[in-house]
């Protein structure tokens, strides 16, 4: 264990002697550089899951793994196509909340923001940008049909939403892994799990 994302021991990692040290913020950059390490910084993406594939095909060249990262890369482009597919004669899927907790959602130009697109999902978020805390009123004004509580159903068992179509009907969503939390090769399993679950008749 070298510290963690943000106070990194930099004794410890020069004991390893790395290649490469990559990290996904600039916190450390300077003084991983300072004592003469090479540094790959890379922003944690934000929105455009799709860049995802060519995030794969660059840590091929890393390390020296092209064929491995190519087959990767085009597995999770088809992936999408076969959702965009499948998805195609669909005109509109349910309104939705976002729950990241405390009412947290997302909104444009986030990575669940285009997980809702492709998924012809309306986000009852769709006038904020990025990430915000919604008020109760606004939910229950803006009623959706389905909610995916990503750290757990706190939703349900308010009594200020009982009325809410989607916990009326039973349409909250707990993803069963954080492959949504996370912008990496698994987020397109995330992706077809939820599908799965809103569409089951097209999602076998």
């Amino acid at each position: 264990k070298l510290g963690d994302a943000f106070n990194m021991n930099l004794e410890a990692i020069l004991a390893l002697e790395p290649d490469l040290v990559f990290v996904f913020t600039d916190t450390s950059k300077a003084d991983l550089q300072r004592v003469g390490l090479k540094v790959l910084y890379i922003e944690s993406l934000k929105y455009d899951f799709r860049k995802l594939a060519g995030t794969i095909r660059m840590w091929g060249r890393i390390t020296n793994s092209l064929e491995k990262a190519e087959r990767a890369a085009a597995e999770f482009e088809n992936r999408v196509i076969r959702i965009e597919n499948a998805l195609e004669s669909l005109e509109k899927g349910p309104t939705v909340f976002h729950d990241e907790g405390d009412l947290w959602t997302s909104g444009q130009e986030t990575l669940m923001g285009e997980v809702f697109h492709i998924l012809k999902l309306r986000n009852i978020a769709h006038d904020v940008s990025g990430y915000r805390q919604l008020s109760p009123e606004v939910i229950i004004d803006r009623d959706p049909e389905v909610i995916i509580a990503s750290y757990g159903d706190q939703i349900s068992s308010n009594p200020a939403f009982s009325d809410l179509t989607a916990v009326r009907e039973g349409r909250v969503y707990v993803p069963s892994s954080d492959a949504l939390s996370i912008p990496g090769p698994r987020y397109i399993g995330g992706i077809e799990d939820l599908a799965k679950w809103l569409y089951p008749d097209l999602f076998k």
